[in-house]
C-alpha cells in the first residue's frame, strides 16, 4: 500500500470520528435543551405550591430555584398577559420556553 493511499485513509477515518462526534454532539445537545424545557415547565407548574413539597422535594425546587431565578430575572421587564379578574399568565416562562424550542428546531 502506498503512503498517499494511508493517507487517504487516515484522512477519510478521521473525518468520519469528526463527523459521527459532531451528530452525536447535537443529539446530547437536543436531548439536554429538551430536558431543560421539560424542567422550566415543571417549575413553572410546581412553584405556586412550593411551600407543600415534601422536604425531599423541596431542597430540589430549592437547588433548582438557584439557577432558575436570574434568568427569570432577566424577563421581568416582559409584563403579564391579563386573561380575566384576578387571573394572568406568567409570560416570562412563555419566553423562554419558547426560546428553548426555537433553539431545538434550529439544530
Amino acid at each position: 500500500m502506498k503512503t498517499t493511499d494511508k493517507f487517504l485513509f487516515a484522512t477519510a477515518f478521521i473525518l468520519l470520528v469528526g463527523l459521527l462526534l459532531y451528530i452525536n454532539a447535537i443529539a446530547i445537545l437536543k436531548i439536554a435543551i429538551s430536558l431543560i424545557t421539560i424542567g422550566i415547565i415543571l417549575y413553572w407548574k410546581i412553584f405556586p405550591y412550593k411551600n407543600q413539597l415534601y422536604p425531599k422535594y423541596a431542597k430540589i425546587m430549592d437547588s433548582v430555584s438557584i439557577f432558575l431565578t436570574p434568568i427569570l430575572q432577566f424577563f421581568n421587564k416582559i409584563p403579564n398577559v391579563r386573561l380575566g379578574d384576578k387571573l394572568f399568565v406568567d409570560t416570562k416562562y412563555l419566553v423562554l420556553c419558547s426560546i428553548l424550542l426555537f433553539i431545538l428546531v434550529l439544530l
